[in-house]
């Protein structure tokens, strides 16, 4: 039979949304309470936990979608408000036929969803209509539709659906090891197994081997007789490629069809029962096994990957339908299913960062907005701030009320709040890193994707990092951090500072807490090993270039690094010191730190600390001028 006289129809569903969708996006039904019979010059009434958004302003323009259970495509829904927060927008949107629509412009602000014309059928729903971009599928940020096709003529060759969406990905069934991009429809008796008279046992299946098939398919097996007493056992694959059997009870002289689908079937056996005693039994009749997607609805599942766009600007993403059989577009399907409109609202994520603040002790600290290192790829200004971990020690406080994580929602504090935060020691305590606690910050849509650590220093406490600078900026090493080094330190008057607890961590971060104002000379040490390692010939060339003029220009760092013997000059008693080293002549491992935001590291040799400062060092390992030092021990 001609497909032209006899055609498949392909039908899509309405958009679905999942239930959690968050607040602000994906609530098609979230803006307004769900109303049945509308009448005419009515306004649907703004949902409660979606007031505030639609009172003071969506984070971003929103698209409107509003969606029917019943026939509403005479329907007009007229939506009032703003599209930035003071210019008027009003739209007059038509309702669909069990269907979600979407207005063409974006809301900053909605005043007002009012019918305009005749009465509602069914339940009417109004919301957000995008979804959320996400770094990786979620579901709360998906939308599904299904495709179903009946009337597929019997034996044809597979009519394919392909699904073409540029800006999002949209298959049919997410997940499963057959996600794809394309799906067959079939209905063929005669695919699986031989048409045979009496069967006892086993069904001979097609060319005798195992049926394999492009996409997964319900089974379908067909008995001339009265079969409804027998089981058929099927055994093969399900659409995830994992082992299955199905135990399908037959018919009488009628098809069977399994409620599971198969991407490969290895045996069809004839049982007397479904029970793990079963025997072989006979059919009564004709027996034959094919497949069918007759009237089965397949999900496809669409999500948007985040890009770079900005989130000011949401846009509409299209997905099309294309039907082929035998490779090639089937002419009777060209628009058999519309393409889909999908919104998309772009997602860039805020950031905050690692923050470090001061106290002295017995001395409340007051937080202000620039202490937890905001920033947004949007250049969207913060709006809020969440406390995720409380205090480590001490008092942290809103509005002079302690915070908490559960119970009273406190924790989190909006922008013009956050001068209430404060932060009290307990008297007389202090240290480095004496009241911690971690937190996320708000761009008015996302939160950040991790929290960060505010560190609370009290007292005498001096946090630094410590980076290795190489000196040869063509290599790839420069400004890696120093991780497990022992920081030695003296005084103006030579005298060594108690040094065992100043040790860099992983991070190359170090607290100098304790340590009384002043200058101080910084040293830290590497085994031999390593000192033999970085020091090379390459070194003590460079430093001879360096003493006999031939390098006139040398940079502050090479001339550290190359001063053995710390007396401010570069001369040919610092070339043989780097030779000894470079041949092991001489125990290599002396390091010095200098302040890296001194101009002239060279002349000034101190540091200064100063309690509630924040230092950056570089670590030079002297002799070494190439910067191999970074490849060996900076990275470790």
């Amino acid at each position: 039979m001609s497909l032209y006289k006899m055609k498949a129809k392909f039908t899509a569903s309405a958009l679905n949304y999942h239930a959690t969708a968050a607040a602000n996006t994906l609530k098609y039904d979230g803006l307004s309470k769900t109303a049945t019979g509308i009448s005419q010059n009515a306004n649907l009434t703004i949902n409660g936990d979606m007031a505030t958004e639609a009172g003071s302003g969506f984070s971003t323009p929103q698209r409107v979608a509003i969606t029917s259970s019943g026939n509403n495509s005479g329907i007009k829904f007229k939506i009032t408000g703003t599209s930035d927060g003071s210019k008027a927008l009003v739209e007059e949107v038509t309702g669909g036929n069990a269907a979600t629509v979407f207005s063409t412009g974006a809301f900053k602000t909605i005043t007002e969803i009012k019918v305009i014309n005749g009465n509602t059928t069914g339940n009417v729903s109004v919301g957000v209509a995008s979804i959320l971009e996400e770094s990786s599928y979620s579901a709360a940020q998906a939308i599904t539709y299904t495709v179903t096709a009946d009337d597929i003529p019997a034996g044809i060759d597979p009519l394919v659906l392909n699904l073409t969406s540029p800006g999002v990905t949209a298959v049919f069934d997410y997940g499963t090891a057959n996600q794809a991009t394309s799906r067959e429809f079939l209905v063929d008796d005669d695919k699986i197994s031989v048409s045979a008279n009496t069967v006892n046992g086993a069904l001979t299946l097609v060319g005798s081997t195992t049926a394999s098939f492009s996409s997964p398919h319900n089974i379908t097996v067909t008995s001339g007789g009265n079969d409804s007493s027998k089981y058929f056992w099927i055994v093969g694959t399900d659409a995830n490629n994992q082992a299955q059997t199905v135990k399908l009870q037959g018919s009488n002289a009628s098809t069977a069809t399994t409620a599971e689908t198969f991407k490969t079937v290895s045996s069809i056996t004839v049982k007397d029962g479904n029970g793990g005693s079963a025997s072989n039994a006979a059919t009564t009749g004709t027996v034959k096994a094919g497949v069918t997607d007759e009237d089965k609805a397949v999900t496809v599942t669409v999500f948007a990957a985040q890009d770079s766009t900005k989130e000011s600007n949401p846009h509409n993403v299209t997905i099309s339908h294309a039907i082929y059989q035998n490779d090639q577009a089937a002419q009777a399907y060209i628009g058999e299913i519309a393409n889909i409109s999908i919104p998309i609202q772009d997602r860039n994520l805020p950031v905050g960062a690692d923050s470090t603040v001061q106290t002295a002790k017995n001395t409340k600290y007051t937080f202000k907005a620039s202490d937890f290192g905001y920033s947004d790829p949007d250049g969207v200004a913060l709006n809020k701030i969440k406390i995720m971990t409380l205090e480590a020690a001490g008092d942290l406080e809103i509005n002079n009320v302690d915070l908490a994580i559960s119970g009273s929602p406190n924790n989190e504090i909006a922008l013009a709040d956050i001068s209430k935060l404060t932060f009290m020691p307990a008297t007389d305590a202090g240290g480095s890193g004496y009241g911690n606690f971690t937190f996320k910050v708000f761009d008015g849509l996302d939160w950040s994707a991790s929290a960060n650590t505010m560190k609370v220093n009290v007292g005498d406490s001096v946090q630094t990092t410590i980076k290795y600078f190489a000196q040869n900026t063509s290599g790839t090493a420069a400004d890696q951090p120093i991780k497990s080094a022992t920081v030695g330190m003296k005084d103006s008057g030579g005298n060594a500072v108690y040094a065992g607890a100043y040790t860099t961590n992983t991070s190359g971060v170090v607290d100098f807490t304790g340590v009384t104002d002043g200058n101080y000379t910084m040293t830290f040490s590497v085994t031999d090993t390593v000192g033999d390692s970085a020091i090379n010939i390459s070194d003590v060339g460079t430093a001879l270039d360096m003493a006999v003029g031939l390098i006139s220009s040398p940079t502050t760092d090479q001339k550290v690094a190359a001063d053995t013997n710390g007396d401010g000059t570069i001369n040919i008693t610092d070339v043989g010191a780097i030779l000894d080293m470079a041949v092991n002549l001489q125990d290599t491992g002396a390091g010095v730190l200098r302040n890296a935001a001194v101009s002239d590291q060279f002349a000034t040799k101190t540091v200064a600390v100063q309690a509630g400062n924040d230092l950056t060092l570089d670590a030079f390992l002297i002799g070494d001028l190439d910067g191999s030092y970074a490849n060996i021990i900076a990275t470790g």
